[in-house]
């Protein structure tokens, strides 16, 4: 709160400091100009130049800050050093938060990242991304950077020449709002953030307007009329750029013209100047009221929520804080463009304003974040209502021109007192809260515990290990075969991942798997099982190989080529090759992995739907993404056995894939019950633990050994031994 109270201020003092001292100046001339008349000719016009300039280098400071505050909103955020150092997917956050605003210049042209050592990591100008060539960091004596907000240490504004062109700049290093994410910061330092707004003729109109002065243009050669020029200097006081404009001569003229009525004109020069000192105080809470505000919406912005927040603590009483986020938000940006995803937002905030009403404040964070603040009684219950309120209210979709776009929120919540947390405090808080939400299942809301705090710990730990794990192989393979359909021949294997954590011991995908994809790490595991499993199984011919591929995965548009080269890297043929995809690949981003899945397809491998069964996929589905396979899950097998009735289901469904030439393999074969159902509705191939459980690839090879020698006669791992055991909880386990 005392941040933009601060600022506040300081645009008010900057406002008094330019006019008070001309007003004073005018009076005492207009005073003096009756015994020397020339003098307070001369005198005026002297004034009214140094009131141009004064008001010109007053309003060049004033946007400078401005921009300071702005760059320190986005750079200190715990999603922009999430993006930047945690889950390698900087580019689309970057392009999702700052891309379009560099399009449509509301607050900078030109948004840039740097490392530490000052190399570009990327950078947007006009909406459009930067090459790496362009973006290089500004030498020394190109910008005149300097801290002009105290309570902003690291960030920093001034003025930056590029050939004939003059931009505002602000820059302040990426940190992370909260201690847990502290450690993510590399130890070269952290990145930094640069906004850049062109001086051009839009900003230059606006100054004529606001300071009402003409001719105003910015130029990089001395003028020859020093007397109605501003020099814009460097730290060392050598010139960067000028600001010049058309003089008038209000001395000479209110002699020539006026000269009968000076006392007249004195008296029209004081209301004048209290007329000044009036416009310039409202122009200053103008810029006040402005910095608190999000460029889009329209809505407080985050700094502002703070202060909401910090009103509501120092009252003394209980004061809750949700915070939303859009689910699906991404998709609507990558589909329909920034322009669509703009005006859902508009609509989001008017939705979540009519909502709330007078019991909460309403506000954005940035990107597709918003939150709201509810203080006084019974807080957390009211917070909660309108949290409930917004969910139902988000089943009706959204009319966007000719679209129609259903999103819904995730909803983090958190409540205290003075005495239990701060402003900074309560957003992590509700945070922490809200990514909860979003791992539970999305499109509900969950309330801030101390068990958050300790899962976040958690997963923050695997996170650490994993990275640690792919450094140093500690990952496992195994492998488990698929049967045919009499169960005497394996003609496939699945690849499955084994993980020993350091300090929590063996870890089940369904626990370390979601930790990867949030982090983004799952691409570099999935890319190494990938590999391992294709230098494992290349002597295994002419077996096929099943690798699975999570949803997370299918979303990097470099897959294709990644499976490309590990192809081309073990020698691995394509055509042995199947990814095993879940339904949730699919529903997330229909057309996106129809897209992908054509790429993969055309490099001559094949795809298996696993987990048929268990929730949206149809023969629809099927059909749709052209699978050379499906697999049955257990629980319709089980069923099947329990209810009779479900077999004609089952053997439907294994028609319908037969006339669409798809193999249909039933999974979780555990018992003989099991068994039998599989080969009445005809799979043509099986897999459980009834055959053979998932091992090593040494025993994969020894397994295959027998089989040879045997004749394909070993379905099971000895003679009447049935394997019994805990089926996959995942399709990486």
């Amino acid at each position: 709160m005392t941040e933009s109270l601060g600022q506040g201020a300081s645009f008010r003092r900057e406002a008094l400091r330019v006019v008070l001292p001309n007003l004073l100046l005018v009076l005492l001339v207009a005073g003096a100009a009756f015994g020397l008349v020339r003098d307070y000719t001369l005198t005026v016009d002297g004034l009214e130049s140094e009131r141009t300039r004064r008001a010109l280098h007053a309003a060049i400071e004033l946007q400078l800050e401005a921009m300071e505050a702005l760059v320190h909103d986005n750079a200190y955020w715990n999603d922009m050093a999430r993006a930047s150092y945690v889950s390698q997917a900087l580019t689309p956050f970057f392009e999702e938060s700052f891309a379009y605003v560099t399009r449509d210049g509301r607050g900078y042209d030109v948004a840039l990242q740097l490392r530490a050592d000052g190399t570009p990591r990327l950078g947007y100008a006009g909406g459009a991304p930067l090459p790496a060539e362009r973006i290089a960091r500004p030498s020394a004596d190109q910008l005149a950077m300097r801290s002009r907000l105290p309570d902003l240490p690291h960030a920093a504004s001034g003025l930056l020449r590029a050939g004939d062109r003059l931009f505002f700049v602000g820059r302040d290093v990426v940190l992370p709002e909260s201690a847990e994410l502290a450690a993510t910061v590399p130890a070269a330092g952290p990145d930094i953030l640069v906004f850049a707004k062109e001086v051009g003729a839009e900003e230059l109109e606006s100054l004529e307007r606001t300071l009402q002065v003409k001719g105003l243009r910015l130029a990089f050669d001395p003028p020859t009329d020093r007397a109605h020029a501003l020099r814009l200097p460097r730290d060392d006081g050598e010139p960067l750029a000028w600001l010049t404009w058309t003089g008038t001569p209000v001395g000479q003229r209110a002699l020539a013209e006026l000269l009968p009525w000076l006392a007249g004109v004195g008296a029209l020069l004081l209301l004048l100047g209290l007329a000044g000192v009036r416009k310039a105080w409202r122009q200053a809470e103008e810029l006040a009221r402005q910095a608190l505000l999000d460029g889009l919406s329209g809505l407080p912005n985050r700094r502002a929520i703070r202060d909401a927040l910090g009103r509501g603590l120092l009252g003394g009483g209980s004061v809750t804080v949700a915070m939303l986020d859009l689910d699906g938000f991404k998709a609507v940006n990558d589909n329909y463009g920034h322009m669509a995803g703009d005006h859902l937002l508009l609509a989001f905030a008017r939705r979540l304003t009519a909502i709330c009403g007078a019991d909460g404040q309403v506000g954005r964070l940035g990107g597709d974040e918003f939150a709201v603040v509810v203080s006084g009684p019974n807080s957390l219950a009211r917070g909660q209502d309108i949290a409930r309120r917004l969910l139902a209210v988000l089943e009706e979709p959204f009319r966007i021109g000719e679209i129609t776009l259903s999103i819904g929120s995730s909803i983090g919540l958190a409540h205290g007192t003075l005495g239990e947390a701060d402003a900074s405090e309560l957003l992590r808080r509700a945070d922490v809260a809200m990514y909860a939400a979003k791992r539970g299942g999305r499109g509900q809301m969950v309330v801030y515990s101390d068990v958050h705090d300790q899962r976040q710990a958690d997963a923050h730990r695997i996170e650490q290990e994993l990275r640690d794990a792919l450094k140093t192989g500690g990952f496992e393979l195994v492998y488990q075969p698929l049967m045919d359909a009499s169960g005497r021949r394996i003609v496939a294997v699945e690849a499955l991942l084994r993980w020993s954590s350091p300090s929590l011991g063996r870890v089940s995908p369904a626990v370390f798997i979601p930790v990867a994809e949030e982090t983004g790490l799952i691409n570099a595991i999935g890319l190494f099982v990938l590999e391992r499993a294709c230098r494992d199984a290349l002597p295994w011919a002419p077996l096929r190989l099943a690798v699975n591929v999570s949803a997370a995965q299918l979303r990097n548009p470099e897959l294709a080529e990644e499976i490309a080269a590990i192809l081309a890297r073990t020698g691995f043929p394509a055509a042995r090759l199947e990814l095993e995809l879940t339904e949730t690949c699919l529903v997330e981003d229909a057309d996106r992995a129809a897209a992908m899945l054509d790429r993969i397809r055309a490099l001559g491998v094949r795809l298996s739907l696993d987990d048929f069964g268990t929730g949206y996929a149809s023969i629809g589905f099927l059909r749709r993404f052209a699978f050379d396979k499906v697999k049955i899950d257990r629980s319709l097998v089980e069923e099947a056995v329990q209810r009779p009735q479900s077999v004609t289901i089952l053997e439907a469904t294994a028609r319908i894939a037969s006339a669409l030439d798809i193999e249909v393999v039933a999974e979780g074969i555990e018992t003989d019950a099991h068994l039998q159902v599989a080969r009445r509705v005809g799979c043509c191939a099986l897999q459980g633990w009834l055959f053979h459980s998932a091992r090593s690839a040494e025993a994969i090879a020894e397994l295959l050994g027998r089989q040879e020698a045997e004749g394909g006669e070993p379905a099971v791992d000895a003679p009447g031994v049935r394997r019994y055991g805990p089926r996959s909880l995942t399709g990486w386990s």
